[in-house]
């Protein structure tokens, strides 16, 4: 995994070949190698003697008494999971792992034999994705006070982890998530109301921790800012939206009032949720997060970063214009178009990256 290429790397090469095209998909493959999950594992999990560490993407570090964890286990949903959960395992050497559970997309496989892997479809969760969350929920119930659980979160992971209120079916979720995406909802507003809908989104999954056991949650970041709660929908951080950002959600995209797609239950539901009649997702503040660590250890920003100092290396003036670019391609494609086409002519090769 540590040595991604492009698939169609030479095919491309072959037919358009430039010096700086095939530096430029160099750069490409240097940018995934740098956000590899394995890689950003083995650079975030370190175990030395009785000291666990755990560092996030800025550098930061927390540390933990190995020899005070009595069990390890581990959960986890996303297409980078397997990954991270492998390499995870490896860099503790098996060491005090007692089970694990995660959920992961059609065809992809994981080596060790210490995680059960249930597979799942995305971006619209099935039945098999809820057969993946209700196992998680199980195992959950083993996890005793001086064991630590290990959450493995990537993109995806809001899909592949799917447990609808008691009052929902599969069905109205599925549908209320394809008419989101192809109405062009954002990340931010498709886990927003998918938050509203789950038993485990927003911050909900700590609540059915509830404070029993310390947790490390650990994140590749596929959202625009790295919004913590935005990722894989929030499951064990605090959610600071609500019920009426979800209506006003459904309003925008003008499916508040088709029932066919926002059904009586759904409506009745977030309706509920508005007036104070039921309670929102667990807010900042609340202690059921006092014992849970979330860290991001991978973002857009890392694979940038690396990109530009590869360039740059190779004698490429390179200017970073940021990882925050949302929008639709072809609109990017303009604005990009516009960059180049605007920029003064130079003897010196140049080079623009962002995310």
């Amino acid at each position: 995994m540590t040595n991604l290429k492009l698939q169609n790397k030479s095919k491309i090469l072959k037919n358009n070949y430039s010096d700086s095209l095939s530096l430029t998909l160099d750069a490409v493959e240097v940018g995934l190698r740098a956000v590899n999950p394995a890689f950003l594992m083995k650079n975030s999990v370190r175990l030395k003697r009785n000291q666990l560490s755990i560092i996030d993407h800025n550098g930061r570090k927390i540390d933990f008494n190995f020899g005070s964890f009595k069990s390890i286990y581990l959960i986890g949903a996303g297409k980078a999971t397997a990954s991270m959960a492998g390499a995870f395992i490896s860099i503790l050497r098996n060491r005090k792992i007692k089970e694990g559970c995660i959920t992961v997309p059609y065809g992809i496989k994981m080596k060790n034999k210490m995680c059960s892997i249930t597979h799942a479809a995305h971006p619209i969760p099935n039945s098999n994705g809820v057969l993946g969350t209700k196992k998680i929920i199980k195992l959950l119930e083993k996890v005793k006070k001086n064991d630590l659980l290990v959450i493995f979160l990537s993109g995806g992971a809001s899909a592949l982890m799917p447990l609808p209120l008691d009052i929902l079916t599969l069905h109205e979720k599925q549908n209320l998530t394809m008419k989101l995406l192809s109405s062009g909802a954002t990340i931010d507003e498709m886990n927003i109301v998918r938050k509203h809908l789950s038993k485990i989104k927003g911050g909900r999954l700590a609540s059915i921790i509830n404070k029993k056991f310390p947790v490390v949650t650990l994140i590749l970041s596929d959202v625009v800012e790295d919004k913590i709660d935005v990722i894989a929908s929030g499951p064990t951080v605090p959610d600071p939206t609500t019920f009426k950002d979800a209506k006003k959600i459904l309003v925008k995209y003008k499916l508040w009032r088709n029932q066919e797609i926002v059904s009586k239950k759904i409506k009745d539901l977030i309706s509920d949720g508005v007036s104070g009649n039921i309670g929102d997702t667990p807010k900042p503040g609340d202690p059921i997060f006092t014992n849970i660590h979330n860290v991001i250890i991978g973002n857009n920003n890392i694979a940038c970063k690396n990109i530009k100092l590869f360039l740059e290396k190779n004698g490429i003036k390179t200017m970073y214009l940021g990882s925050r670019f949302t929008g639709k391609s072809g609109a990017l494609g303009d604005f990009l178009f516009r960059l180049v086409d605007d920029f003064p002519s130079i003897s010196a090769p140049y080079a623009f990256v962002f995310g």
